[in-house]
C-alpha cells in the first residue's frame, strides 16, 4: 500500500494516474481537496487514451486518435471542502485497463490537493 500526494493547480488537464501504475496496484481512493482561499472548485475526471491504431506520431498529429471517457464531470468542491473516490465510485476495469487517469480544473487559479491510495 502507498499513497501519492499531487497539488494541481490551474485549468491544464494534468495526468493523476498512468496506465502502469494501475497495472501495479489498484486504487483504493482518491480524495480531491479544494485548497483554494475563496472559490469553489468544479473538477473533471476521466480515463484518456490514444489509440492503439495509431501508428505514429504523425498519424496522431493529423487523426484525433484519442479516446476520453469522463467518469464525472464538472463537479463542484465547495471551499475547503474533500471529495472522496472510491474503486467502486471510478468505473476502472482493472482486467483490461489501456486508460490514464487525467484531471482537469475549471479555471486558471484552481488549487487542488489530490490523495491517491493505492
Amino acid at each position: 500500500m502507498s499513497i501519492i500526494y499531487k497539488n494541481i493547480t490551474g485549468n491544464t488537464a494534468e495526468e493523476l494516474y498512468s496506465i502502469s501504475e494501475l497495472m501495479e496496484s489498484r486504487i483504493k481512493t482518491i480524495n480531491l481537496v479544494n485548497i483554494h482561499a475563496t472559490d469553489n472548485v468544479s473538477v473533471d475526471l476521466y480515463l484518456y487514451r490514444i489509440n492503439s491504431n495509431a501508428r505514429s506520431a504523425k498519424y496522431v498529429q493529423d487523426h484525433d486518435s484519442t479516446t476520453t471517457y469522463y467518469m464525472y464531470k464538472a463537479v463542484v468542491i465547495p471551499i475547503g471542502a474533500t471529495l472522496q473516490f472510491e474503486s467502486r465510485d471510478l468505473y476502472i476495469d482493472y482486467e483490461n485497463i489501456r486508460y490514464n487517469i487525467y484531471i482537469k480544473l475549471n479555471a486558471a487559479d484552481s488549487a487542488v490537493d489530490v490523495i491517491i491510495n493505492n
